[in-house]
């Protein structure tokens, strides 16, 4: 039995690796033949153009992440738990072998301009569905009395989302993943109830 990704899924994974770790411009279908072992008219055969190729990946990293936030949802029992653990996702991003990349939409959404209009609406699409799995969880750790924080929580899983991306872009640039620990024990301090 061939154990061995497809063709299109063997693609998908070398331009989202290209991607986090030097942006949509920084990447060819060239470089994506050279990791995958494929001529560039192969690469065609899936995607027609480079737009093509970045919104299935778009589409693949969004059902990716929902099942990932299921998952965080059904192992973890208070809302304080699950916050912990989504922001250690964002760690680990940073931790994967010896990779130095970031979070796919964070990447794409600093080139937002070069995006095709479907692609720029699949990285609103997450940057929206993380607010608001954020902003939900924000109200029943507030209801459970596990997360304590003032104003709206749609405004405080705003803040707490672009912290996190903006977290990974200094950490990124400046060579110190372990700065992204930092970032988050002080965001779970700004939501946490006062120790009595």
């Amino acid at each position: 039995m061939n154990d061995r990704p497809d063709t299109r899924t063997r693609i998908l994974d070398a331009a989202q690796e290209l991607i986090q770790r030097r942006g949509v411009n920084g990447m060819s279908f060239k470089d994506i033949s050279d990791i995958v072992g494929i001529r560039k008219p192969s690469i065609h055969h899936h995607f027609a153009s480079k737009d093509d190729l970045v919104v299935a990946l778009l589409q693949r990293y969004r059902q990716q992440f929902e099942v990932t936030l299921e998952g965080i949802t059904c192992q973890h029992e208070t809302a304080q738990e699950q916050l912990i653990a989504y922001m250690r996702l964002f760690e680990q991003t940073l931790q994967v072998g010896d990779q130095d990349q970031s979070c796919l939409c964070g990447m794409l959404a600093a080139e937002v301009l070069s995006l095709c209009p479907h692609a720029c609406d699949a990285v609103n699409g997450f940057l929206t569905d993380n607010v608001r799995f954020l902003s939900e969880l924000l109200q029943v750790g507030r209801e459970q009395g596990s997360l304590q924080f003032a104003g709206e929580p749609a405004e405080m899983a705003s803040m707490i989302f672009a912290a996190l991306q903006g977290g990974l872009i200094v950490a990124r640039s400046q060579a110190q993943p372990q700065q992204m620990a930092v970032v988050t024990r002080q965001l779970l301090c700004s939501v946490s109830p006062p120790v009595a």
